[in-house]
């Protein structure tokens, strides 16, 4: 049921007085109620269309943030080795290795030590499938004087854990001299297969 419109008459008041303060009454819950309800569609209609843009916002940070994220984006430790009796092998030696966007970055113990002085790793990389790398790089070498003997060209294929904890590459170490040509490329001198177990630290 409604409430009463009119309230109890008091002692004292007539009729009319009675009949002001009803009106009265009525008319400041009136108002109240309306003042309410346009502060609740002001909110509620805020509420919507924040809520019709969230969907889009969180599609477009999405997709921008997956085109530049891989899952083997991070820092790695890894041991790299070759295939020995080449004239071109390298003892086994531990490394630290950077996958960001489309750049890789190793370092290794051997960088700049006799006997095999390397500077760091310059390469870049792309996802070729599920969970799988392909890497292109090069690396200085030096002679155990340390100067300057020409560069390698690092070719490897890495594939990614399924927990995303580890990884294996292998592949093609190239080497070439410092007789640069026209094209800033050395002559060929022997190749060697390389290995590249690599585990994440962050």
């Amino acid at each position: 049921m409604n409430e009463p419109n009119i309230s109890l008459r008091k002692a004292g008041e007539d009729t009319n007085t009675v009949i002001e303060n009803a009106f009265s009454q009525r008319l400041s819950s009136t108002i109240s109620r309306r003042h309410l309800l346009k502060k609740a569609g002001v909110l509620l209609g805020a509420g919507s269309a924040f809520a019709a843009l969230l969907p889009s916002a969180r599609a477009n940070g999405s997709q921008t943030a997956d085109a530049n994220v891989h899952e083997i984006d991070g820092l790695w430790q890894s041991v790299v080795s070759t295939e020995q009796g080449s004239p071109f092998s390298i003892p086994p030696f531990m490394a630290f290795e950077i996958y960001a966007g489309r750049l890789w970055l190793g370092s290794g113990q051997n960088d700049l030590s006799a006997p095999f002085p390397l500077s760091t790793l310059w390469a870049v990389f792309n996802k070729i499938g599920p969970r799988t790398y392909q890497g292109v790089g090069r690396v200085w070498t030096y002679d155990q004087n340390y100067n300057s003997t020409g560069y390698l060209t690092v070719v490897q294929t890495t594939v990614l854990s399924p927990d995303g904890k580890t990884y294996q590459g292998t592949g093609l170490l190239q080497f070439f001299d410092n007789n640069f040509d026209s094209n800033g490329n050395g002559n060929f001198l022997g190749q060697v297969n390389i290995f590249d177990n690599g585990t994440r630290i962050a």
